[in-house]
């Protein structure tokens, strides 16, 4: 979190140097002047034409320590101002006249009594930003500006600035670069997130349409109220405004329906009541709109009430509302809330710091906002980001589980196979092999040569090493536990290890068992040791001068957990891989039908076998099989 919040400081910090620099600049080039005069106008229609009377008692003085008031006396619908252009200030190059703020709807320009400039408007935009070449001729240095408006504002806030038109011509163009390059920039983003959500799944398809809304709206929104924007494209200034209703009617619902896709209705569902009722309220002001539009504009002041005063306080409330869900769901410890939550404060921060501004000047430029939605758009997009991540992430966990599921069935299918091959092998060859066995023992009995008797024996324990290698093909083919009972693994364990000692002895190793006595699991006794068997036999058989064998068990949960680990030759990462393949040994003699019958008996007593090897570390095996309570426990009342 603190880390989110130093990114944001350093935000608002670097997307405002571009208006400090840009005043400092102007400093440098430019004087302001000290001081105009202003006149109200009450009657428009008596005098629209009259030009004003410089020494008219009605004139009043706007210095530093009595500026113009921009809002209008009642019934005032005009103003004049008269500006008094130093000669020294313009000798020798053109002249500039450059006006940060003005606050009118029509705005006439007078030089030496005739008219410089002019701009109309019919609609509600009353904000203009003024940069004007100006001829002096003769001993003519005063400039008139008529001033006209239907809104509530008049005047001119700050004093002008006069210099060279060149050098001025530049600062005027800096001033709104970054408000211009800042919403472009809102659109591109926003029609690549519409290209990316084309492709984006079903269920993310509502959030990233309504990411595209946001993304949209906020940068017309930016370029609309952007006051060179409207002395370029005067012409378009009604379409302008339309697009800035327009993109504030859609932004606010968009935002809800960003969070709600992202988060769910919330509590007691109020973001998807507060989605509901936006929705009905901006199409309700979109119709008012049009209406004002269709009557021409008759009811402008409706709609200002609208768009201005209830949607202002619908803001604050749907931001509250939002901040309070993403604070409590943050608490839960969601990263989306966090950053979220992240987004909106700095938004709040922008707007607070532009309040304050308004509160202490009563300087309504505001500009600190548009930096806060950065901010607030990165954090969307950061949101929708980890979900493209997450889904990465899920993806791709899922397409191993589909792997790993393919080859268990490829497995499984080729098990099948091999076992119903097996088992009709073995039961055709078994009755074959013991009618030769038997034959052969007769034959012994009544041979009287020791050389021929050791022949017989070789040729019965060569057919009894077959008919074992026919049991543990039918063993591997039908593992099912015909006998099953209650065993203490402590017991048959240490029946193993005492039948495996002798060779483990042999062999220069030593066997050790530790398992408690109350462990038990459900199987076939028989079948068990034989499983064990088998393992243990393999470890004996990879020792490598003094060896051990430790095998211990414990209770997890509702399993049995039991290791046999040695200190053998080990294997490596590829070996490890194919154990349980039918076939596979890496023994000269092998097989490999006792690991396999050893894994099938396992499985068949619905237990999991794991191995664990490193080539000169040894090898652990690791049982995991059902526990089950004592037998007494189990025959209690």
């Amino acid at each position: 979190m603190k880390a989110v919040s130093g990114i944001a400081v350093l935000l608002l910090l670097g997307l405002l140097l571009p208006y400090s620099g840009l005043a400092k600049a102007e400093s440098q080039n430019e004087r302001s002047l000290r001081g105009f005069r202003y006149m109200w106008v009450y009657d428009v229609s008596g005098n629209a034409g009259t030009f004003p009377d410089s020494a008219a008692a009605d004139w009043k003085n706007a210095d530093a320590g009595r500026p113009m008031p921009f809002s209008k006396p009642a019934g005032a619908s005009a103003a004049w101002i008269e500006l008094d252009i130093g000669r020294n200030d313009c000798s020798g190059r053109t002249c500039g006249l450059y006006i940060s703020r003005l606050y009118a709807q029509n705005v006439s320009v007078y030089v030496d009594g005739r008219m410089e400039y002019e701009t109309r408007r019919n609609y509600r935009y009353d904000v203009n930003e003024m940069l004007l070449p100006l001829r002096l001729e003769g001993e003519g240095r005063l400039v008139y500006l008529r001033l006209e408006t239907a809104t509530g504002k008049l005047g001119i806030p700050d004093f002008p600035v006069v210099g060279d038109y060149q050098r001025m011509l530049v600062s005027y163009v800096k001033r709104d670069l970054f408000d211009i390059v800042l919403g472009g920039a809102y659109l591109f983003m926003g029609l690549a997130v519409f290209f990316v959500a084309l492709f984006a799944r079903r269920s993310r398809f509502a959030s990233w349409m309504s990411l595209f809304v946001i993304l949209i709206s906020t940068g017309i929104l930016i370029l609309t109220c952007t006051p060179i924007m409207y002395a370029i494209w005067h012409d378009y200034g009604q379409w302008m405004v339309r697009m800035s209703n327009l993109a504030l009617y859609m932004l606010l619902p968009a935002i809800t329906i960003f969070v709600e896709g992202i988060f769910g209705k919330g509590t007691f569902r109020i973001v998807g009541k507060l989605r509901v009722f936006q929705i009905i309220f901006m199409a309700f002001c979109t119709a008012g709109l049009l209406l004002n539009e269709l009557t021409s504009y008759r009811f402008s002041d409706y709609c200002f009430f609208l768009s201005d005063i209830m949607l202002g306080g619908l803001t604050i409330v749907q931001f509250a509302i939002l901040a309070a869900c993403s604070i409590a769901r943050s608490r839960r410890g969601s990263r989306d809330s966090v950053i979220l939550t992240a987004g909106l404060g700095i938004l709040a921060v922008a707007v607070a710091i532009d309040l304050v501004r308004y509160a202490a000047n009563f300087d309504d430029e505001l500009y600190v906002w548009k930096i806060g939605t950065a901010g607030f758009a990165f954090s969307l997009i950061a949101i929708l980001g980890r979900g493209i991540r997450e889904d990465q992430i899920r993806l791709l966990r899922y397409s191993r589980e589909l792997k790993v599921y393919f080859d268990q069935l490829q497995q499984s299918d080729k098990m099948e196979i091999i076992s119903q091959l097996a088992a009709s092998i073995a039961h055709e060859v078994r009755n074959p092999l013991q009618v030769t066995r038997g034959f052969l023992q007769l034959l012994s009995k009544k041979s009287e040569k020791e050389q021929d008797k050791s022949y017989l024996l070789l040729a019965m324990d060569e057919l009894d090493r077959a008919s074992k290698i026919i049991t543990d093909y039918l063993t591997f083919a039908k593992p099912q536990l015909e006998s099953v009972q209650t065993l203490r693994v402590s017991e048959e364990m240490a029946q193993i290890a005492g039948m495996l000692v002798p060779l483990a002895n042999m062999r220069g190793g030593e066997i050790t068992v530790d398992v408690p006595d109350h462990l038990y699991v459900k199987g076939n006794p028989s079948k068990f040791k034989q499983a064990f068997v088998n393992v243990l036999k393999n470890s004996i058989e990879a020792f490598d001068g003094q060896g051990e064998i430790r095998m211990w068990a414990y209770q997890d949960r509702q399993e049995v957990v039991i290791h046999i680990r040695d200190n053998g030759e080990g294997m490596d990462e590829e070996v490890v891989a194919k154990l349980g393949e039918p076939y596979f040994s890496n023994k000269a003699k092998g097989t490999g039908l006792g690991l396999l019958v050893t894994i099938r008996i396992v499985e068949a007593m619905k237990g999991k076998i794991e191995f664990r090897s490193r080539k000169g570390h040894g090898t652990e095996v690791i049982v995991r099989l059902p526990a089950e309570p004592p037998a007494a426990e189990l025959a209690a009342p």
